[in-house]
Formats: structure tokens, C-alpha cells, sequence
């Protein structure tokens, strides 16, 4: 019993880790985390990842765009990815006209988190970064 316990859980951390590695790993020449911003107030942002493990796993990502310490949008998207199969994440968040003139005008940040889970939802492991004064 103790065995089959040892090997699930590293089946599971192969999976997450690879997953992660996965999304992570962006084409040459490319960006791990695409963003594309429209005078309209639309901000779509991309992440292709893949699933190089051995068990199903939830890539989930989210997304916070923060302008003076005061939350200006944030979003959370997440998909299954059955074991070798690739697809992409797409977080679209909606900005008003004020909320993108406050943008021009001040620092913005984004925060940036991505998960990855596996065995029902019992192994994970995630990742996170800011980003400063993206304009």
C-alpha cells in the first residue's frame, strides 16, 4: 500500500511539473504570456500550454491588473488538459474608458499567477510574478 502511494504521488509530480515546464515554455522568439490591449478597453491575454504528463491535469490562470493599490480588473480562467494534449488559455478582461485613462496615467502593475493541479485536485503547484509598470 505504501508503494502505490510513492508512485501516485510521483506520477502527480511529474505531471504538474512538466504541465508547468509546459506553459512556461513559450516558442522561440515568442513570450511566455501574450497580451494584447485595444483602445477599446478589451485586454485579451494568451498562454498556450501543454500537458506532458502521464495523468489529466487543471492549468488555471489568473490575472490582476492593480493601478495605485486599487484592483483595476482581474480575471481567472482554467482548463483540463488530458495527458499530451495542448490548447490555450484565454483571459479576456474588460476595461472602461476612465479605467484605461487611469492606466495611461499611472504605474500599472500586473500580477500574473498560473496552477497546475492533478490527482483529482490534491497535487499542484503554481507560479506567480508582477510585473511593474507595464505601459
Amino acid at each position: 500500500m505504501e508503494l502505490s502511494i510513492y508512485v501516485l504521488l510521483a506520477i502527480s509530480m511529474f505531471t504538474v511539473v512538466n504541465s508547468l515546464m509546459g506553459g512556461l515554455s513559450p516558442e522561440e522568439g515568442k513570450e511566455p504570456l501574450e497580451a494584447e490591449i485595444s483602445p477599446l478597453g478589451d485586454a485579451v491575454f494568451s498562454l498556450k500550454v501543454k500537458n506532458d504528463g502521464l495523468l489529466d491535469s487543471t492549468m488555471k490562470l489568473n490575472i490582476k491588473i492593480m493601478s495605485k493599490d486599487e484592483v483595476v480588473a482581474e480575471g481567472e480562467e482554467s482548463l483540463i488538459l488530458s495527458p499530451k494534449a495542448e490548447d490555450e488559455l484565454k483571459l479576456r478582461l474588460k476595461l472602461s474608458r476612465e479605467q484605461m485613462e487611469e492606466l495611461k496615467a499611472a504605474h500599472p502593475r500586473i500580477f500574473f499567477s498560473l496552477e497546475c493541479r492533478t490527482l483529482y485536485g490534491l497535487a499542484g503547484m503554481g507560479v506567480r510574478a508582477e510585473m511593474e509598470d507595464v505601459r
